[in-house]
């Protein structure tokens, strides 16, 4: 699923091409991805004024007032197609259609039926914050038994974090994924904050991850793939220490750590 650095890849690309077009025509091959029923009718003849991001949400702002609210959930795209232009577009599971101004086009697209669209008076995001600006006092849940890395991926409480994020930023945190997130200290917290920030700040500028499904706006894919310590590397060295990567499941996901760089005594 496209975590904060994907999804503000979209915005950020997004932005530079739909910011002051407008829309002169709506086209809705799949009902299912958007709401509520007018969409077509409200959105067609509305003017892009501004994007905004919180968490894994993304809102394009129009002229009338709409807010057009987008989550691509675990394989929807967001894509820009330029007039004239000739990148290879996803003709097959494509659900809307946006024709602008400019002679190009908007695309929604998402092969797994997840995604969504829809038109809002207010900004429709979630109550936590925003990871990217994520602070030591945020990561203070005093009593909490659950694991730190579930905490971090519940987006009431930050916004934005998933499976992939989560191992990045505990491996550089230092901390181990199993650790309770009620016994985190002072010192853990600022490190954790701070770990995230980066983390996340790096995957944006290298464009977000891409395994499979993820583009960003303009249909290239993200850059950070190479540069993941633990994700995905289960039974790899660590790039750190050199020690085997460990894996588990937390919360039904799968999580990966270095025992050594990630120590937690109680938890082995």
């Amino acid at each position: 699923m496209p975590e904060l650095p994907e999804v503000e890849s979209v915005r950020r690309t997004l932005a530079t091409q739909l910011l002051g077009r407008r829309i002169t025509a709506v086209r809705v091959l799949g009902p299912h991805a958007v709401s509520p029923s007018d969409f077509g009718r409200r959105a067609a003849g509305a003017a892009f004024v501004s994007s905004s991001r919180h968490g894994k949400y993304l809102a394009l702002h129009l002229d009338s007032g709409d807010i057009l609210m987008c989550h691509l959930r675990m394989t929807g795209r967001l894509l820009y197609l330029p007039p004239r232009g000739r990148m290879n577009w996803p003709k097959q599971h494509t659900h809307v259609i946006m024709r602008l101004d400019d002679g190009g086009r908007l695309l929604f697209h998402d092969s797994r039926k997840f995604g969504r669209l829809w038109l809002t008076q207010q900004a429709d995001f979630p109550s936590g914050v925003d990871a990217i600006e994520v602070r030591p006092e945020d990561l203070h849940w005093p009593g909490r038994k659950a694991p730190i890395k579930s905490l971090l991926m519940d987006q009431r409480l930050i916004a934005g974090i998933g499976n992939i994020y989560a191992d990045e930023s505990l491996f550089r945190a230092g901390i181990d994924p199993r650790m309770p997130a009620g016994e985190l200290t002072d010192q853990d917290r600022a490190r954790l904050a701070e770990a995230i920030r980066t983390v996340l700040a790096d995957a944006v500028v290298n464009g977000g991850t891409t395994f499979m499904d993820y583009r960003d706006g303009l249909g290239r894919e993200g850059r950070f793939a190479s540069l993941l310590n633990v994700y995905g590397r289960a039974g790899e060295p660590c790039r750190k220490c050199g020690a085997v990567l460990r894996t588990a499941r937390l919360g039904g996901r799968s999580t990966v750590w270095c025992p050594c760089c990630q120590r937690y005594n109680q938890a082995q």
